[in-house]
């Protein structure tokens, strides 16, 4: 059985824009999940800061 050349233009189109969407959806996951773990890290830092700073008063008193 054999496809006429105009549908497998339209499956390979098609293909391609299913794999556009998914590479899109990677992306933007990818950028969120690194922002996120940004963050995480900021805020691991800055309680590190806060907890040296409180020891330090601690043990000056």
């Amino acid at each position: 059985m054999s496809v006429p050349y105009k549908q497998q233009g339209i499956a390979l189109i098609t293909v391609l824009m299913i794999l556009a969407i998914m590479v899109t959806v990677a992306s933007t996951m990818t950028g969120r999940m690194t922002s996120s773990l940004l963050r995480t890290e900021e805020l691991i830092t800055q309680t590190k800061f806060i907890g040296t700073g409180k020891l330090r008063l601690n043990s000056a008193e």
